[in-house]
């Protein structure tokens, strides 16, 4: 209450227990006394948590919080009695790392300087078990384990919300991670139990997960977010702040029907001292299993880093914007062809071998199959085409390209070989050859724009990606292929 007297002069201790209320001066007074009565030493420390100290200017306005000091040795000990729910020794952001006027009593204040991180862990981890049914309906269990900044963030929300509405924050927290759907059963550690970190789980319900009508999904995970630098940026000399260091691990594993499988982006393992990015994706026993993790490790990036720096930026996010292509099934066949004709009676038989293995989920009897059927007929693009599509669901990227590249040597005009070329590059993370393939179907084929949907929800991705696209749609005057779709929340913004 910055009103008056009150502004600097903080109630008697005694007033501040009888009436249960304090602002920041108030209940360092009454935790003094407390600490007092017991024999333990404590100090007022004022911090200026929204500006920059002046040591030249002194004046009692720079300050507008006051937590507490206790001695240890040379040093001190802060405790911040305002957040209410704080672990042990934690300090919120803004007061870390700041200049504080530690005022002991008999002796000569001086300015000393806060901790730069939190006290133990810091970070989130972050996992979904979840399964997709042939419609697209994603069911899953999540969990969130949060520590230091996320888990008083989480742990406050938690306990101003009444338990019957916790649904409904947990709604809006998911909403806020990128997911569209509905969420459900939701429980959660008790905010109050300060000394274990905290936790909350909920059942997650979504229809036609992701960009499913295009037969391509994204990992059910939140994003993983470092703030990025613009062209201008990138040639200061100043540091980037990155906050404390911390560790976040997201997990997802999802099973898929019968016959379906995703073809897998490559694993990405980006290093660098002051943060590491790593990326692992597997399909096994009809389950996809996708683990990201980032690890900070510097407060702030040297300004002689930046160009480093964005780099890694772009590589993290260049990964986690990419679809995932989904294949086979009775109903989907996102990425082969469905039975050709070949005049070659023995050829005809293989490739129809090759597709139904394909359809049962064993895509390498599949290659080997096309390989003899190609030998048998080495010009039939739609062979060609279902090779490219064979070496995808066996996560063989490069084999993949290549025989997409043979597809559309062997029939240029054939719009599915380049679609899926195109497709399969940026599956790769060769963003700039995609580009060009859209380019060229955009050209050949300004009539027929809808069936690019499938490489265009692939594409939407990186940001070269996207200027892409917007340059495309102003040529064709095609405002359609201007949108960028969200794959969680649905939206196209």
């Amino acid at each position: 209450m910055s009103l008056g007297q009150g502004r600097y002069t903080p109630h008697r201790a005694e007033d501040v227990l009888a009436n249960r209320y304090g602002d920041c001066k108030d209940k360092h007074t009454l935790f003094a006394a407390l600490l007092s009565a017991i024999g333990i030493k404590a100090y007022p420390a004022l911090l200026a948590s929204s500006m920059k100290l002046d040591s030249d200017f002194p004046s009692p306005g720079l300050f507008d919080h006051v937590i507490t000091a206790i001695p240890q040795g040379d040093s001190f000990l802060f405790l911040d009695t305002t957040p209410e729910l704080a672990a042990y020794g934690y300090l919120v952001r803004p007061l870390r790392d700041k200049s504080a006027m530690v005022i002991p009593s008999g002796a000569t204040a001086r300015l000393v300087r806060t901790p730069k991180n939190p006290p133990g862990a810091n970070g989130e981890e972050f996992r979904m078990d979840a399964s997709l049914d042939s419609n697209g309906t994603l069911e899953g269990k999540s969990r969130v384990d949060s520590h230091g900044d996320s888990d008083t963030m989480l742990r406050s929300a938690f306990r101003v919300t009444s338990e019957s509405q916790w649904t409904e924050l947990v709604q809006r927290i998911s909403a806020g991670m990128g997911f569209a759907g509905t969420v459900s059963e939701v429980v959660a550690a008790q905010p109050e139990a300060v000394g274990q970190p905290f936790w909350f789980s909920y059942s997650y319900h979504r229809p036609e997960y992701s960009n499913w009508k295009e037969h391509q999904i994204t990992l059910p995970l939140p994003p993983l977010i470092l703030p990025a630098l613009g062209e201008k940026r990138k040639s200061l000399a100043e540091p980037v702040a990155l906050g404390s260091p911390g560790e976040i691990t997201y997990e997802a594993k999802v099973k898929f029907p019968k016959g379906m499988r995703p073809v897998l982006p490559q694993n990405v393992n980006v290093q660098e001292d002051f943060a590491s990015y790593t990326a692992t994706y597997s399909f096994e026993d009809g389950v996809l299993t996708g683990v990201r993790q980032l690890k900070t490790r510097m407060n702030e990036i040297p300004g002689s880093k930046r160009a480093a720096y964005s780099k890694f930026v772009d590589e993290m996010v260049a990964d986690q914007d990419h679809f995932l292509p989904v294949t086979g099934g009775p109903q989907l066949m996102a990425l082969g062809s469905p039975p050709g004709h070949s005049d070659n009676p023995e050829a005809q038989k293989l490739y129809e071998q090759a597709y139904e293995s394909i359809q049962l989920g064993a895509p390498r009897a599949a290659v080997t199959a096309l390989e003899r059927t190609l030998r048998l007929d080495p010009k039939w693009s739609d062979c060609w085409l279902l090779l490219g599509s064979a070496h995808l669901m066996a996560s063989q990227i490069d084999q993949g390209i290549q025989a997409y590249e043979k597809a559309v040597a062997v029939d240029p005009a054939n719009l599915n070989s380049r679609r899926h070329l195109a497709m399969a590059l940026t599956v790769a993370h060769r963003d700039g050859e995609a580009i060009g393939e859209v380019a060229r179907l955009t050209t050949a084929h300004p009539d027929r724009r809808h069936c690019f949907g499938k490489v265009k929800g692939t594409l939407t991705g990186g940001r070269e990606v996207q200027r892409s696209w917007r340059t495309c749609a102003k040529q064709k005057k095609n405002t359609e292929m201007c949108q960028k779709f969200n794959a969680n929340s649905g939206k196209h913004i």
